[in-house]
């Protein structure tokens, strides 16, 4: 059953590859959703501001809005406002005269909208500009005009604003770093990416259409067993469908396995090179009815246990364990270890 699931989403995932689609898969109701709403908007000049954690897709949702909009044979260029030096953002995105500041190229430079002309400009981590790059940013979305750094003249151009973040900008404007005036400006429509963890149901078809994509690239066959996509759905995925790609990537290079298997999972083998957890992890399982001190009693006679086992002395187990050779001797004597 769970290899013709597999393979169910691969062939989908082959199809869209040889069909040169901007495409997101989306079988969780929640998704289909947020996918309707970005078809309905995408042909629309209205600017678009995505939401949501960090990793869930929001590059790839503006990429879907440009490439579904009448704009998508003009250029999508994306510009991470927070990977930029806030000195240098201005110039990026307006571009600059020659001899404008120190370092400046001497035939100057275009700009990202400018380049953009006709097509689709996607800001990320917008949250993370400081006030004065916002006024020229809001200047523009209400003029269109770009006036590069060091000139005097401007020059209008159509380009459709697209801008993401994993902030709330609504208690950042509250705050006073964020303006109230661009906020609103940008946020003419918005679309929240979910979670992962919120749309468990398109876990095991992205975890497919990446595995497809890595059994490619690095020309394996492998599979996922029952087991391994029970434990996929169960993860809570902080990093969500990024944090998903890596775990996918990762058991396709590292496993030995032709269907993986649980143990291929990074964080079980983190676990099982890791005594302390496995430590934690026993006695977590038998604490539902300790009180505090017998769970932490428990817990340091497993590890006083588990440092004998390593170490000959009691000298050597309190260097290991940086404590008194006499709490080791007291502590060994307590467990009847």
């Amino acid at each position: 059953m769970g290899k013709q699931y597999l393979e169910s989403f691969s062939d989908h995932a082959g199809n869209d590859e040889k069909e040169g689609k901007n495409t997101i898969l989306a079988v969780s109701r929640e998704m289909q959703d947020v996918l309707t709403l970005a078809e309905k908007v995408a042909n629309f000049h209205a600017t678009v501001l995505i939401l949501g954690e960090s990793g869930v897709g929001k590059e790839e949702m503006a990429k879907f809005i440009h490439s579904n909009s009448l704009r998508n044979e003009a250029p999508f260029i994306t510009l991470n406002c927070g990977a930029i030096p806030s000195n240098l953002l201005e110039s990026e995105l307006f571009g600059y005269e020659k001899g404008a500041f120190t370092g400046a190229m001497q035939s100057g430079k275009e700009g990202l909208l400018e380049a953009a002309d006709g097509g689709t400009v996607f800001l990320d981590e917008i949250g993370e500009t400081p006030l004065d790059f916002q006024v020229k940013l809001l200047r523009f979305l209400e003029n269109k005009e770009v006036r590069r750094v060091g000139a005097l003249e401007t020059k209008t151009v159509d380009v459709r604003i697209i801008a993401a973040t994993n902030r709330d900008l609504a208690r950042m404007v509250e705050e006073g770093t964020f303006r109230e005036d661009l906020y609103y400006r940008l946020n003419v429509v918005q679309i929240e990416v979910p979670a992962l963890r919120k749309r468990v149901d398109d876990i095991i078809p992205l975890a497919s259409l990446f595995l497809h994509k890595y059994n490619k690239m690095y020309n394996q066959q492998k599979l996922l067993t029952y087991e391994v996509m029970e434990e996929l759905k169960k993860y809570p995925w902080v990093g969500n469908v990024r944090q998903l790609k890596n775990v996918i990537e990762n058991m396709v290079i590292v496993s030995n396995n032709d269907y993986l298997q649980t143990e291929d999972l990074p964080w079980v083998t983190q676990k099982m090179k890791n005594p302390m957890q496995k430590m934690i992890d026993t006695v977590m399982e038998n604490s539902e009815d300790m009180s505090l001190s017998e769970a932490t009693e428990a817990l340091e006679k497993l590890i006083f246990q588990k440092t004998k086992e390593s170490c000959s002395t009691t000298r050597a187990i309190a260097e290991k364990l940086k404590v008194n050779q006499s709490t080791v001797v007291r502590k060994l004597q307590k467990y009847g270890l």
